[in-house]
């Protein structure tokens, strides 16, 4: 399994995230992750209009029945 870490701008598009990795284990993608938070945290504490959020995925393996009911259902 691989990860990466998934980031997304404060008041964009929804659907707008920029993916950073990829990691053969998943502690090294959670390093980064708590790194960026803490980072968001930090200049949060000097602004209260500034918030990013990441979180880390595991990339799933291609898969079109799969990726066909999440860009139909979102399921």
């Amino acid at each position: 399994m691989r990860y990466v870490v998934l980031v997304k701008p404060p008041d964009d598009h929804p659907g707008f995230v920029r993916i950073m990795g990829t990691f053969d284990k998943r502690e090294k993608a959670e390093t980064l992750c708590q790194r960026i938070r803490d980072a968001v945290e930090e200049v949060d504490e000097l602004s209260e209009d500034y918030a990013g959020y990441a979180y880390v995925l595991p990339v799933e393996p291609p898969r079109v029945r799969t990726a066909l009911r999440w860009a139909m259902k979102g399921e």
